[in-house]
């Protein structure tokens, strides 16, 4: 799923800026075991706007290559999503 240089980059970043990253992490792991693949979502509704650390660790987890998607959920049935 992660490997071991993925997972390590993202507990790096917990032990060594723990104050300022604590929060911001994704809202979903979203794993599939059939194809062993893993996404992290972060998950917005209308008028919610990413703060600075959720758009750090975005760009870590993309740094780090894994994938990583913005959803925006609206009223109703209609969902937007962003490939990050």
């Amino acid at each position: 799923c992660l490997g071991g240089q993925r997972l390590s980059a993202i507990c790096r970043v917990l032990a060594t800026e723990y104050r300022l990253k604590r929060s911001g992490f994704p809202d979903l792991c979203l794993w599939n075991a059939q194809t062993k693949h893993i996404l992290f979502a972060e998950v917005k509704g209308p008028n919610d706007k990413l703060s600075e650390t959720q758009r750090d660790w975005l760009d870590i987890l993309v740094t780090s290559k894994i994938d990583v998607e913005v959803c925006h959920v609206r009223d109703g049935d209609a969902r937007d999503t962003e490939n990050v």
